[in-house]
């Protein structure tokens, strides 16, 4: 479990970073529900798209983590 925790903090800042990246290029458009009409529109779907990945995941290694931990513990 020594290497569980930085793991899940390098996850954690790469999704925050993939989100302020997307959010930041994305501005007032709208990229979600509707054709993509710029390349701009299209980097932006997939920065947050990747950021909000990268965090289900972080959340789900750090939860398998934790059930690990206990299941290990109990026996």
């Amino acid at each position: 479990m020594d290497l569980s925790i930085p793991i899940f903090i390098v996850l954690l800042v790469i999704a925050v970073a993939a989100l302020i990246i997307g959010f930041a290029i994305k501005g007032k458009d709208k990229v979600f529900g509707q054709e993509l009409q710029t390349s701009r529109q299209t980097w932006a779907r997939f920065w947050i798209t990747a950021g909000w990945t990268v965090l289900l995941l972080s959340v789900v290694y750090f939860i398998f983590g934790i059930i690990l931990h206990l299941y290990l513990r109990l026996y």
